[in-house]
């Protein structure tokens, strides 16, 4: 589909064409990202919201005008902040820190079994710490979650309701907007990991009907090293900050401070402006692409790669069994074969895909006796080629271990 837009597929990786389906790991950067980063340090750098001159005030326009772009691309009410991080990862953990002081022994927070451990580590520190408990939602045969269940499991102690939007394993789309209004409807605070939805699907912050939500830039296109978590200004301005230090105060006296307005707060430090110019030509990139597009672009190589796993025989598919209901990815297994063996022989033939438990060990050891699975994730710059690859590519690997 934007195969040239892609500098690291001109050139052989170990002497072959490179067959890239590891996007749910981290995308491959268009040229108009690369070159809006370069641009940065050539033409613009300086620490944005600092100094008076020209340079420092071209930085905090960039970082500005990205957080506006940011809130658009989401479709953010205008009661939303956005709020830049290092990832997905800092954002979710900047919320598990943040509400701490409004957690009391004995409360609760729910999550789910399909959660990355990006938003499973922080809540069980908070558990640990605070003296709550965690109760976990469980998925049906597909992965899905259940809008019943969830309103079967809200006690007066309930909290909050963390969850994911995709599962990283596998690939369900979940049902947020009913999720949410089961858990708004009782006062929960709902939170969002958004990292393997805002690449692949359009998000619209207004029918999503969440409190916070967090994504990556660096699996949309855009650099590593920026995140974002997106949020209603007030409850971000209940979020107690992790980390204090330059840029997130007003006034400093030796006796104490006076915590500037949101986002400022919940960003000391010098903040990522190449990463953040290279996030906003990202989202750029992929609006240009369209949502539509994309979409129909994606479904189309997912419902290939489906129906040559299954005309393979002898593989285990994951998740949801209409590819409409799935975004970005696939997991599997190959009968008889260890995934990561079957990983090392792909890669030799020049195909690059995830083997492993995916940050995700709690799911993936319920799912495979082997603790771990394969896993497939499409991006703007594959084709039907690259699916044929893998598929040949799995014969090999059947034919090497005798599967």
């Amino acid at each position: 589909m934007k195969r040239d837009d892609f500098p690291i597929f001109s050139k052989p990786v170990n002497g072959q064409d490179l067959v890239y389906l590891d996007s749910a790991a981290t995308t491959q950067k268009p040229r108009v990202v690369i070159d809006a980063v370069r641009q940065i340090y050539e033409q613009s750098y300086a620490n944005a919201n600092r100094g008076a001159h020209t340079l420092a005030g071209n930085a905090s326009r960039i970082v500005e005008q990205a957080r506006a772009k940011v809130l658009r691309f989401l479709g953010a009410p205008r009661d939303f902040e956005v709020v830049f991080t290092r990832s997905t990862t800092e954002a979710l953990n900047l919320v598990a820190h943040g509400i701490a002081d409004e957690v009391d022994p004995g409360d609760e927070i729910l999550l789910t079994i399909a959660e990355h451990h990006a938003n499973l580590l922080p809540w069980q520190r908070l558990a640990r710490t605070r003296g709550c408990t965690l109760g976990y939602l469980g998925i049906d045969d597909q992965g899905f979650f259940d809008p019943d269940e969830l309103k079967r499991r809200i006690k007066p102690s309930t909290k909050a309701l963390v969850m994911t939007h995709v599962s990283n394993v596998l690939g369900a789309i979940e049902p947020i907007e009913e999720m949410s209004r089961v858990a708004h409807a009782h006062g929960l605070m709902v939170v969002i990991d958004a990292a393997q939805s805002v690449p692949h699907l359009p998000i619209d912050l207004s029918t999503l009907n969440v409190d916070l939500l967090a994504f990556s830039a660096h699996k949309v296109y855009g650099p590593s090293g920026v995140g974002v978590l997106c949020g209603r200004k007030e409850r971000l301005a209940r979020l107690t900050p992790p980390l204090l230090g330059g840029g997130c105060v007003d006034d400093v006296t030796l006796e104490g401070m006076t915590l500037a307005p949101i986002p400022r707060r919940l960003e000391a430090g010098t903040l990522n402006l190449e990463g953040i110019a290279g996030l906003s030509a990202a989202l750029d990139y992929v609006s240009g692409i369209g949502h539509e597009a994309l979409r129909q672009h994606e479904t189309e190589l997912l419902r290939r790669l489906l129906d040559g796993l299954e005309g393979l025989g002898g593989i285990q598919v994951f998740g949801p069994r209409r590819v409409e209901q799935r975004s970005g990815l696939v997991s599997f297994l190959v009968d008889g074969v260890d995934p990561h063996d079957a990983a090392a022989v792909l890669d030799a033939r020049g195909v690059a895909l995830r083997a492993g438990q995916h940050c995700a060990q709690p799911l993936v050891e319920r799912l495979s006796p082997q603790g771990a699975t394969l896993r497939a994730s499409v991006g703007v710059y594959n084709d039907v080629s690259d699916i044929d690859a893998l598929i040949a590519g799995l014969r090999t690997v059947r034919q090497v271990f005798g599967a």
